[in-house]
This record gives C-alpha cells, structure tokens and sequence, in this order.
C-alpha cells in the first residue's frame, strides 16, 4: 500500500479518524514467513534477505505477512547513507560483516497476514492491535503512532527526520495501490545542484571511467554554487 503525498502541512488530513506516524528514511519490505522461512521482499518484489541478516530473528512470526521500513539509526534518527551501501549487497558473507558494522533495524507498522489468515479487509486499528500483541524479536521495533500531528510535525522537523504520515483509523490494507487513505509529507527542502560525475555500481577505482549501458549507479558527484549565510 502506497500513500499519496501532500505539498506541506496544511494539507494533511486532520480529526480523530486519522493517526500519525513518522516518516522513515529508510527501504520499504515485507517481512514474509508464510512459506515457513523469513522472506525479506522490497518494494519491486525482489528478494532481500540475504542483505539482512541481522534481522533472522523475524521468522519467529508465525505464518505472517508485515510491513516496514528497513532503516540504520544513528543516535535514533535513520540515516539513509549507512543504509546505502547495504541495499543491493547479495554476497552472503559482506552482508554479514556490513551487519557487524552497521546493523540495520526493522520498523514494522503494517500487518497483512497473521496465522496464515489475510487480515488486509479488516480496520488499521484492528491490523495495529493485531501487531502490538506479537513478541518483538532482536532488531525489530513497532512504529509510534501518534494521535495529533502538529506535536510529531515539530519534533520531526526539529530532529531531523523525513517527514509525516497519516493514516485513516478505519482503512483497509490496499496492496499496490496509492490510496488516499494515507498521506505523506516530507520536510526534505530542495536545492539546484548539476550533476559533474557518476561512476556504475560496483566500480573500486574513483576515476573509473563511465561505461555505456551500466543500469545501476554507484555513485554520483554533484556540484552547487556555495550558498551565502
């Protein structure tokens, strides 16, 4: 289920229908344990599982679908750069030692399937409580939820953190679609800055040269005019 986004905080829905979570910074998965093994999927669908090992702990679910956000805290904000280089890590043994370094947590806010029944057709609240009851293993904590949004706006802005999410109390999960349902907004502000150099993921060498057809970037080189205090 996808969230539809807001231009700022006047147009986040508000009143006691709705709650309020953070908005990590993060890789969106699903925690599958279905077929009897944990399952990491991303967003695409692919299988992440190898990436995260320090989250083998989640198969102790029974027979359950959850939805989260991969984030690695530093100091208990989420920083999406020590993230990075774990995202598309398939080598058993560098994910293992990535994890000793810089270990990543799962935040759970969703579940679709529990005990092996789809609980998608029934209330967020209920989904929540349904959540709330199941033992939190290592590495693994639930999202807050929040019943008002201008306090949680501040101290994620204040702190640093991405953003806001709303969610209708009475909604049912919706699988791929972009529903109304949820709302985003971010504090990320923008700036222009140009592209001066990229290099293809994988490349060990700073200046290996650019090579055509390379699908996946390892790295880019931006560049801004300095900005006066």
């Amino acid at each position: 289920m996808l969230a539809t986004r807001a231009a700022d905080k006047p147009d986040i829905p508000r009143g006691p229908d709705w709650r309020y979570e953070v908005k990590w910074d993060g890789v969106r998965a699903l925690a599958d344990t279905t077929s009897g093994t944990l399952r990491l999927r991303a967003r695409s669908g692919s299988d992440v599982t190898v990436a995260y090992p320090e989250l083998a702990g989640l198969a102790a679910w029974p027979g359950a679908v959850v939805d989260g956000e991969i984030v690695v805290l530093a100091g208990s904000v989420p920083s999406f750069e020590a993230l990075a280089e774990r995202m598309h890590v398939r080598d058993a043994a560098r994910a293992r030692r990535l994890a000793a370094r810089s270990p990543v947590t799962f935040v759970a806010f969703d579940v679709l399937v529990l005990d092996g029944t789809d609980v998608t057709r029934r209330p967020l609240d209920e989904r929540r409580a349904l959540l709330e009851a199941l033992p939190l293993p290592d590495r693994v904590q639930l999202s807050p939820v929040y019943p008002d949004l201008d306090p949680l706006w501040d101290v994620t802005r204040e702190h640093g953190l991405e953003g806001v999410v709303a969610k209708r109390r009475s909604s049912t999960y919706q699988p791929g679609r972009r529903s109304a349902d949820w709302v985003k907004a971010a504090h990320r502000a923008t700036r222009v800055a140009a592209v001066v150099g990229w290099r293809p993921e994988g490349a060990r060498e700073a200046g290996r040269a650019a090579v055509a057809g390379v699908g996946r970037l390892g790295a880019v080189l931006l560049g801004a005019t300095k900005e006066r205090a």
